[in-house]
């Protein structure tokens, strides 16, 4: 009996001993890259000066609806083709406001989910080969934030600089149609 008690005892410890494996050298670094790339991406994304951002697209949307809806003065062609040139940033502030977020929350996400393989891998929980199907899953999954969040970066650092320069005359000709209109700043 007692050899059976200690085959039973060496069997088990095998088993368990090869489940238990963790991450192999290949699988830390090929993990510590892509966390090294969402650290990075999210460093990126964190440093805009997001308040900014979306008080710009608040406001040119705000400016944008007035000259749409309310304004009635006649105004020269210059700054017609002005007006026009300034409601071009549309599409870079829309683009701005909508993507941040979700590619913020994608890229918590992307390091939320690495984590959760470190520590699957770590304690030997994935079975034959799930480290690379999980690992190709979220190196994918990266590789879409990080383009969102290179164009997110791209549109905001185009359409700042120009909304910066741009508003201030936009403001004025508003200021001056209101007060024509008789309509005071709320």
């Amino acid at each position: 009996m007692k050899i059976f008690s200690t085959i039973s005892i060496i069997v088990v410890s095998m088993i368990l001993f090869s489940c238990a494996r963790g991450l192999n050298q290949e699988q830390e670094q090929k993990l510590t890259k892509l966390e090294a790339r969402v650290d990075s991406t999210l460093n990126v994304i964190s440093k805009l000066d997001t308040a900014k951002g979306l008080a710009s697209a608040n406001h040119f949307f705000e400016n944008m609806e007035y000259i749409k809806n309310v304004m009635t003065d006649t105004i020269s062609r210059e700054m017609a083709f002005y007006i026009d040139k300034y409601y071009s940033t549309r599409k870079s502030f829309k683009y701005f406001g909508n993507q941040y977020p979700k590619v913020y929350e994608e890229l918590s996400l992307c390091n939320e989910q690495l984590d959760n393989l470190r520590h699957d891998a770590e304690n030997g929980l994935l079975e034959e080969g799930q480290f690379e199907k999980y690992y190709h899953l979220e190196a994918n999954n990266l590789v879409l934030a990080e383009e969102t969040a290179n164009e997110v970066v791209e549109a905001i650092k185009t359409v700042q600089p120009m909304y910066d320069e741009m508003n201030p005359r936009i403001d004025s000709m508003i200021n001056a149609s209101k007060q024509n209109a008789g309509i005071t700043n709320e």
